[in-house]
């Protein structure tokens, strides 16, 4: 099994780090879906709380990929010539990674600067670096929820182009990352 990717190749770090996002990206979201129709109380209380210590491993494992694949680079195309299509593929691909920092940093802003502390899986607090202050917790509220629904057309048409590539231009873009010993 390879850990690090190669010239056209994915390798296991890679693999892990985007689906275990994935799948915080989407706990995530169905949980800030329940917890905005819940009424306040202890159970809204502790849902949150699960929320944003998920939230917080998210933007760990997200800046630990991007750390990953600046240094790794990009496998190179399964297409022959760099075009159009293959740069706007790689700029959404940018702007996924910048929402997926983005939503979890402005949560992290937003209930940090609320009036209670942010606590990581009952393990620690995590630091207050703004004080409670009304305006810039609407402000950051406000943005995590705006991205937070963003985000949904950028994973479809993520998820749409991972299809195109399997489906119609036949390559084996999808299964580079699904498939940890493919080769190209």
């Amino acid at each position: 099994m390879q850990i690090r990717d190669t010239a056209w190749n994915y390798g296991f770090t890679s693999i892990l780090l985007h689906w275990v996002s994935a799948g915080l990206i989407a706990v995530l979201f169905i949980l800030g879906q329940i917890a905005e129709d819940m009424s306040r109380g202890p159970e809204k209380t502790e849902l949150m709380n699960v929320h944003q210590s998920l939230g917080m491993l998210l933007l760990i494992i997200v800046l630990a990929r991007l750390v990953w694949r600046l240094g790794q680079g990009f496998p190179k195309s399964e297409q022959i010539k760099t075009n159009k299509l293959e740069r706007l593929a790689r700029a959404w691909h940018w702007l996924l990674l910048i929402l997926i920092i983005a939503i979890p940093a402005s949560g992290y802003l937003a209930a940090e600067s609320g009036f209670r502390d942010l606590n990581f899986f009952g393990l620690f607090t995590l630091p207050d670096l703004i004080g409670t202050d009304r305006d810039i917790h609407a402000v950051f509220e406000e943005v995590h929820e705006i991205f937070s629904k963003l985000i949904i057309p950028v994973v479809l048409l993520h998820v749409l182009g991972a299809l195109k590539h399997h489906y119609f231009d036949k390559d084996g873009t999808l299964k580079k990352m699904v498939n940890i010993g493919y080769n190209a």
